[in-house]
């Protein structure tokens, strides 16, 4: 190619590949991250898996994860959470194993700096009957009394519906 004729196509060029740039930049402000599940609610004692999905399955990710709106409070690695980077085969996760009912609340990821929509986690305990300390009966009701761990509680029941 002709020095000149190469000259009078380098505006051309530059636009060509400012534009691309543009095209790439652009794409990347657009993205947005997602959580699955959005709402949750488990039993005390039960495993919860968060997943936090970009919507450009291709860009590489850091992801960090928070838990309520302040996100002051970086959750990390431990014996009771997990937090599993993105890869090209997996989306990033939290998982949270034997939950409490000081578990629930709004969990937050942040992948590259941008922020999911939340997920709430709400936590329900296991009610267990351990022991009916007495029944006592009369022609028209019966009061049962139950000790539920260290709590007595005491039931007045009519007999029209026994």
């Amino acid at each position: 190619m002709h020095p000149s004729l190469w000259w009078s196509r380098l505006p051309s060029l530059c636009l060509m590949y400012f534009l691309f740039i543009r095209l790439i930049f652009s794409a990347e402000g657009n993205i947005h991250v997602f959580q699955k599940p959005r709402f949750v609610g488990v039993k005390t004692g039960q495993t919860v898996k968060i997943y936090c999905v970009p919507s450009s399955l291709s860009l590489p990710a850091h992801v960090e994860w928070f838990k309520g709106q302040s996100y002051k409070d970086q959750l990390k690695n431990s014996q009771k959470i997990t937090i599993t980077e993105k890869s090209d085969k997996l989306n990033a996760s939290i998982t949270i194993k034997k939950v409490e009912i000081e578990d629930r609340g709004t969990y937050f990821c942040k992948l590259n700096g941008m922020l999911g929509p939340g997920t709430e986690l709400q936590v329900s305990s296991k009610c267990h009957f351990v022991n009916v300390i007495r029944l006592l009966s009369s022609p028209a009701c019966c009061t049962i009394s139950i000790l539920l761990g260290t709590k007595l509680a005491h039931f007045l029941v009519y007999k029209s519906i026994l």
